[in-house]
């Protein structure tokens, strides 16, 4: 979902992804789990933060994407992940036609989710069906 509305938001702004550079923030160096290696203060190439969170499953290109992403979008006192993990629940709601917010909630953007097991079974079938 990070990949998904990192990309989406990528169009919006009409950003050549691979001319567009992201700094790296301390936290996202700084955090655990599955990681990229990226470093603090480093410059990355938006194409390379989308192979950083897609391959390796990177948390810290997980967090950078939502913060760089974040402080473009953002319209609200929140901080910058907050507020990304707000339009990925957005966007996931829209793209499984859920009725509630309280269905299915991400967390933050390295991928916490927290649904019940009736919208698991719904987007399960949704996603069979397309195949």
């Amino acid at each position: 979902m990070t990949f998904y509305c990192a990309l989406k938001m990528a169009g919006k702004y009409d950003f050549d992804t691979d001319k567009v550079f992201v700094r790296v923030p301390k936290y996202a160096a700084f955090i655990c789990g599955t990681s990229a290696c990226l470093r603090n203060a480093e410059y990355i190439r938006l194409t390379d933060l989308f192979y950083a969170l897609m391959l390796p499953s990177g948390n810290d290109a997980a967090c950078t994407l939502a913060n760089f992403f974040g402080y473009l979008d953002l319209r609200r006192n929140t901080s910058p992940s907050a507020f990304f993990s707000e339009v990925e629940n957005k966007e996931l709601m829209e793209l499984y036609d859920l009725s509630s917010e309280g269905d299915i909630r991400f967390q933050h953007p390295q991928g916490d989710v927290q649904m019940n097991m009736r919208n698991f079974v719904k987007i399960m079938n949704t996603e069979a069906q397309r195949l």
